[in-house]
């Protein structure tokens, strides 16, 4: 799946996933729905998209923070806007 980010540049989602099996199709289709609603409600800080992003393709760490640029502190902010601009959305906690 593509998405294009706030700058306009086209970023693949990627969920990898066995399509012979419906129920797996369908968790994947779930997760590609949840990864695009998170991005989308971060409109504008192209940095938080970014860490969304490298998560969704089971980047963590080093590796996350190596991937983007930034060291700990700078990821560190970037998730606590993540969870402020999330918090404001659902401030009941995300619905299943």
């Amino acid at each position: 799946m593509e998405k294009a980010d706030g700058s306009g540049r086209i970023i693949e989602l990627q969920i990898a996933s066995d399509l012979s099996d419906p129920e797996a199709a369908l968790i994947e289709r779930e997760a590609i729905d949840t990864v695009t609603h998170i991005y989308d409600c971060l409109e504008g800080d192209d940095e938080a998209q970014l860490v969304i992003l490298a998560i969704s393709e089971g980047k963590k760490g080093k590796e996350l923070r190596d991937e983007i640029g930034i060291d700990q502190a700078a990821f560190d902010y970037i998730m606590k806007r993540i969870r402020k601009v999330m918090f404001k959305k659902y401030p009941k906690g995300w619905s299943s």
